[in-house]
């Protein structure tokens, strides 16, 4: 009998803890994982990263644009830039533009081939061979 005595009062004596290790563990746990843990807090710091750098990209575009716009406007109207404007929209020219289509590809096809005898045709001083 004094042994069965002996093993009630060390397991009493054990139950804190015991207890105490389980709590600690379960904590320990869901400060690693979960929806709040440490894990989840490293990953939405990389994902607000991320959107700051969207940001910062969708500011410069965003920037660009409004100095664009503003060159449009009356009292800043450039002539230049509205007739290049108009004239890529538009798909036209003035009369007397020389017009040198390209092919697509990076093959040359007999649209692009010289006549023997020609010489290259030069545009703004570079050649476009």
């Amino acid at each position: 009998m004094p042994l069965i005595v002996d093993i009630r009062r060390r397991a009493k004596l054990m139950l804190g803890p015991l207890l105490g290790a389980c709590i600690a563990c379960y904590f320990g746990y869901h400060l690693l994982n979960g929806n709040r843990s440490m894990l989840a807090l490293i990953q939405l710091d990389q994902e607000i990263a991320l959107a700051r750098d969207t940001l910062a990209e969708v500011h410069g575009e965003r920037d660009a644009l409004e100095r664009r716009a503003s060159l449009l406007r009356p009292e800043h109207l450039d002539a230049d830039m509205l007739e290049e404007q108009a004239r890529r929209l538009l798909n036209v020219g003035r009369p007397g533009d020389l017009i040198v289509v390209l092919p697509l590809s990076g093959s040359r096809d007999e649209a692009t081939e010289r006549l023997p005898g020609t010489q290259p045709a030069m545009h703004r001083g570079v050649n476009r061979n």
